[in-house]
Formats: structure tokens, sequence, C-alpha cells
């Protein structure tokens, strides 16, 4: 009985860690995979439907125009991250399931 308890242990120190490294790549893939549709459905022109508000755009490239200010952008963890010479904002948006309004930053945006 001992020698199938030795045998055990062994199997169970070789499979765990190669277990964990299966789940965490499988879970991180997904991750990347979405936030590259995200992406995706975000490029474009926007128009802000409100008083005071910027219209802006987020190019293919990674780089965004508002206000003829230019910077870079990307989602990332289903974050859309904004980075300006000011420094970095990370924050939740949501999209129509038509693609063509977009709420962010507690504003609302129309596809131009």
């Amino acid at each position: 009985m001992c020698h199938n308890s030795g045998l055990l242990s062994k199997l169970f120190r070789t499979a765990a860690p190669v277990l964990a490294l299966t789940v965490f790549l499988a879970w991180g893939g997904s991750a990347v995979a979405g936030d590259r549709e995200d992406a995706r459905a975000l490029v474009g022109s926007w128009e802000y439907q409100g008083f005071l508000g910027s219209d802006f755009e987020l190019k293919a490239d990674g780089t965004y125009l508002r206000s003829g200010l230019t910077g870079e952008w990307e989602v990332k963890d289903g974050k859309l991250v904004i980075k300006t010479f000011l420094g970095t904002t990370k924050s939740d948006f949501t999209l129509t399931p038509d693609n063509n309004t977009l709420k962010w930053g507690g504003e609302t945006y129309k596809r131009k």
C-alpha cells in the first residue's frame, strides 16, 4: 500500500502544476479574446449626446483624437484604458448590441 501512496503523490506533484497552468492559460486567453472583440467594436467616431461634451475618435492603431488632443487607448480586462500626457484612466463601458451607442464615464455617445 505504501508503494501506491508514493505513486499517487508523485502523480499529483506532476499533474497539479500542469493543471494549474492549463486553467490559468484558458482563463487568460478568453479575457484577451474578449478585449480584442470589444476594441474592434469601439473603433470609430463617437458623438457626444449631451450639452457640453466633446466627440472623439478611437482609431484601430490604438490612438485616439479628442478635442484636438491625441493619446493611446486599449481595452484591458474589460475596461477602456485611456493614456494621456497626464496619466492613465481605466473605466467601465457598455455598448448596445448593435454597437452604435456607447456609455462611458457616465456619458452617452452615438456612433457617427
